[in-house]
């Protein structure tokens, strides 16, 4: 073999496949998947316990985080985890003064990572401090004073809008904030939000839209939209048997609606024309207070709520399938004869592949008692965390369990787009110089040996000098495809 032209054509070669995995790479890296299998709570699902003695749960998940909040007797707290779990911490954020089953707890977060938490203080103060992507926390802010036994608030936020909406004994009441939450302007609602201690106003955002639904004094269900100064009010529904409805947004702007009435829980989506479709999503069950709704990127929508069966209070779920027309059969999430369980909140990560449910548990003070004592024993904050990640040959994962290096013959090999092909390169770069290597040494092996044979001191050379332009041309290549990458193409997530 003419080991000159053999290198020649290793260098073309490997120039050839380097434009090829960079035009590849274009089209891969816009490539996702969103995970559309029902999760399997009872045997995937990893229970957390976070406190004791706690009341209206909420959970948001931001950039691979789990964020929650909830108040106890005396404390508004938050606490947060990855998302496949480690360490928690929790977080004391203010002073409650008062009966935490009144006096909640709410929080939302802006694009940029910076977490905003609102809480009601001693009845009549609204309260809010926001911690940026750092961690750092914020003096405290007043929303609003003098408030008539304010309770059952909920924040939300649309890009450097802030909105808290609350129920008070006289008028429910929203404020709005638009440079962080230092300032609020605060409004009548113009209509009163059922009270009781059970439910809350629930947000969506749409875009540039923010939406917000509750449950009226007149158990009626309404949906607002902000109209840049004031909240438009309608009711959803012509009749009353659909109570505490909380609202989430699709990927195309579609608004879902979970619901219940004294039996059975309910799933409502809008159509173009406002009006909407309602289906039942299950019977048969005593449906206490409380429903969770969540939609993933995927459009995949996730629904819970709790349900008293045969004398078994039991968290049930189900998932309704982007284009499907009904929901999976719903599965159990966890189940006990005495436990009361309220105030579900649900949340998906951007990735669509875990779903994180929490609730409150009261626990009887008597197993035969029909609603639990004033004196509440414990209360506990729960949350399920998917699924452990697979076995290898996976060696890494990122926070949301997709794999991002598996084990290979040639060392790691990185699985998305833009790592893979690094990784090819590396292979290839490291293939290129142990050959060129072992070419020049036997260049030099024919050197010494020519004893002045002028035929073999040319073939040393011409192979040295193929040798050193296969390596350049392999070098300049990768030049090249960081060129055509990142400066021409733009490929997401490829770096120099």
């Amino acid at each position: 073999m003419n080991l000159v032209r053999f290198c020649k054509k290793m260098a073309r070669h490997i120039f050839f496949i380097c434009l090829f995995f960079c035009i590849a790479g274009a089209f891969g890296s816009k490539i996702t998947s969103v995970n559309a299998q029902q999760p399997d709570w009872a045997t995937l699902g990893k229970q957390i316990e976070l406190d004791s003695d706690a009341k209206f749960p909420q959970v948001i998940l931001v950039k691979g985080r789990v964020y929650l909040s909830w108040t106890i007797e005396g404390a508004a707290k938050f606490g947060e985890r990855g998302i496949l779990g480690g360490p928690s911490r929790t977080t004391v954020v203010g002073d409650v003064q008062g009966d935490p089953t009144y006096f909640t707890s709410s929080i939302a977060a802006q694009d940029d990572g910076t977490i905003h938490y609102v809480w009601i203080k001693n009845e009549g103060t609204v309260l809010h401090r926001s911690r940026d992507a750092s961690g750092g926390w914020s003096t405290e802010h007043t929303v609003a004073k003098n408030q008539d036994f304010a309770n059952g608030v909920s924040v939300g936020v649309q890009g450097n809008n802030i909105f808290a909406i609350w129920r008070s004994d006289k008028a429910s009441m929203y404020a709005r904030s638009t440079d962080g939450g230092v300032t609020w302007s605060v409004k009548s609602l113009g209509t009163r939000i059922y009270g009781g201690g059970i439910g809350r106003p629930s947000f969506a955002i749409v875009g540039s839209d923010v939406y917000v639904a509750w449950l009226g004094a007149d158990i009626y269900n309404y949906l607002a939209k902000w109209n840049g100064t004031s909240f438009d009010i309608q009711r959803t529904f012509a009749d009353k048997k659909l109570r505490e409805p909380q609202i989430a947004a699709t990927p195309d702007g579609r608004l879902v609606m979970s619901n219940r009435d004294d039996g059975n829980p309910f799933f409502a989506e809008q159509n173009a024309d406002g009006s909407w479709n309602v289906q039942q999503i299950r019977s048969g069950g005593g449906i206490t207070p409380g429903t969770a709704i969540a939609v993933d990127r995927g459009g995949n929508v996730h629904m819970a709520w709790v349900e008293n069966y045969q004398g078994t209070r039991q968290v049930m779920y189900a998932m309704k399938k982007k284009g499907a027309d009904k929901f999976l059969d719903p599965v159990v999430v966890t189940s006990d004869v005495h436990h009361y369980k309220v105030n579900l909140s649900m949340a998906t990560d951007s990735s669509g592949y875990s779903v994180h449910l929490v609730w409150e548990t009261f626990y009887f003070e008597n197993p035969d008692d029909e609603w639990p004592k004033h004196k509440i024993l414990a209360n506990d904050v729960r949350t399920f965390l998917p699924p452990a990640p697979p076995a290898p040959p996976c060696n890494r994962f990122d926070d949301v369990g997709r794999c991002l290096e598996v084990d290979s013959a040639i060392g790691l090999l990185a699985t998305l787009p833009a790592g893979f092909i690094g990784s090819l390169f590396a292979f290839i770069l490291s293939f290129a110089g142990g050959v060129g290597v072992l070419l020049i040494m036997y260049a030099g092996y024919i050197f010494i040996t020519s004893r002045d044979n002028k035929e073999q001191v040319q073939k040393a050379r011409q192979i040295i000098v193929a040798v050193i332009i296969g390596l350049l041309v392999t070098i300049f290549s990768l030049v090249i495809f960081e060129v055509i990458g990142i400066d021409v193409l733009g490929i997401p997530n490829f770096t120099r």
